[in-house]
């Protein structure tokens, strides 16, 4: 795992050893009716040890993804073309490991299999480019927000094909329960990037309060997911410090906002019941970062320091001025929130039928199931296809106050 600037999270690729004997599938197709067929693979064979031996560190993050990408394309035609091989009636077989714990693997002779791990390292990749942006430069900040996006989706890729998996020795990361709660994290990231950009801008405090509560939110379901005995067990413990500490940080944020949003209509008792809770869950942020480096403290320790000056100068305020009753934070209205994010699919994983076929093979087992190549896929949980996109970077930065209210917010 990588804790980049700011606690922004990425996780590591899984590593794998090598494919038994994919040169044996030139035995399953007549060559004089596909000829290429002995080239394709080679090829495979080929591209599947490229991807066995890349790493972050040998080629970048950017040349993995674009590699694994292009894996991922051969495998999935290879998967067509054999579709009526068994391939547990051969000597292939595709092992993983985990990425949190190298000394779990597990191993399947199914491409389905090998296609879903590939989309992982696809995802963690794309994890890794987003946090190597610089966020402090607004298309750094954009980037950033766009390959957390792209994670996202292609994280649902791969646990659409999980989901629907007969594996029942499987590694912690490659389960449905894990691959959700990673899907939750890199929207948050992504809704992170939102929320930096709105409060770098000084947008207005009504728009900053319904973005960070949808921050707060993501960062929650996330928390909920990691913290499952079944996943505590297995997730690096950094990772779900993180998590919490921004899930305590964005509940803080979202109350401060709001606070500055019932000051302006001179609604001084919420104002303080919101700062009140905003500054108790920021120092809750910053007690638990405590043993954390100090580049990682600061974020919380600001956060904690503008919730707690904001509650001290209100509560001054409403003492000796406004006297208004202080009501319970329960009793609020609760906070609107605004995404601005989904999980984006990368149009390389719509990978279109080869040309040409392979015939039918002849070794004995039923052909294993295969998702059309063509048809398109659902949409990501929660998003529906009739919704129209959220705002992106370019109309955020292009866009007065007034249009974005046009755009949904209030």
């Amino acid at each position: 795992f990588l804790v980049a600037a700011l606690n922004m999270l990425a996780f590591n690729m899984k590593s794998t050893e090598k494919a038994r004997d994919l040169s044996s599938l030139t035995k399953y197709f007549d060559k004089s009716v596909w000829p290429g067929g002995d080239s394709f693979v080679h090829e495979l064979a080929s591209w599947r040890d490229r991807v066995q031996l890349s790493s972050f560190n040998k080629h970048g993050p950017e040349e993995c993804r674009d590699m694994l990408l292009r894996y991922y394309k051969v495998v999935t035609h290879a998967a067509f073309h054999f579709r009526a091989t068994a391939l547990n009636k051969t000597s292939i077989l595709f092992e993983w490991h985990d990425t949190f714990n190298t000394a779990i693997t597990a191993k399947y002779a199914d491409w389905q299999y090998e296609r879903a791990c590939v989309l992982f390292n696809v995802a963690a990749s794309l994890s890794f480019l987003a946090t190597s942006q610089d966020r402090g430069d607004p298309q750094g900040m954009k980037a950033a927000c766009h390959y957390f996006q792209q994670a996202a989706g292609t994280i649902v890729a791969a646990r659409d094909i999980c989901k629907s998996s007969p594996w029942i020795d499987r590694t912690p990361d490659m389960t449905v329960e894990f691959l959700e709660a990673l899907e939750w994290l890199l929207l948050a990231q992504a809704q992170k990037c939102f929320f930096e950009k709105a409060s770098n801008d000084c947008m207005k405090d009504a728009i900053v309060a319904k973005i960070a509560a949808e921050c707060a939110a993501l960062y929650e379901e996330a928390a909920i997911r990691l913290s499952s005995a079944q996943l505590r067990a297995h997730t690096a413990q950094e990772w779900i410090d993180v998590v919490e500490w921004n899930r305590k940080a964005f509940d803080g944020y979202q109350h401060y906002y709001a606070a500055c949003v019932h000051k302006e209509n001179h609604e001084y008792g919420m104002q303080v019941s919101r700062l009140t809770h905003a500054t108790n869950r920021c120092a809750e942020a910053v007690n638990l970062c405590a043993k954390a480096d100090k580049a990682l403290q600061e974020q919380f320790r600001r956060a904690h320091a503008l919730a707690k000056d904001a509650h001290a100068q209100a509560k001054k305020d409403n003492d000796l001025i406004y006297s208004e009753k202080v009501p319970p934070v329960q009793t609020l209205p609760k906070l609107e929130r605004k995404a601005m994010v989904k999980a984006v699919r990368l149009p390389e994983l719509d990978v279109p039928e080869p040309e040409p076929e392979a015939p039918p093979t002849s070794v004995p087992g039923p052909p294993p199931s295969l998702p059309s190549l063509t048809t398109p896929p659902p949409p990501p949980q929660g998003v529906s296809a009739s919704v129209p996109p959220p705002p992106a970077f370019e109309q955020l930065e292009m866009t007065g106050v007034s249009q974005l209210v046009a755009m949904g917010f209030t």
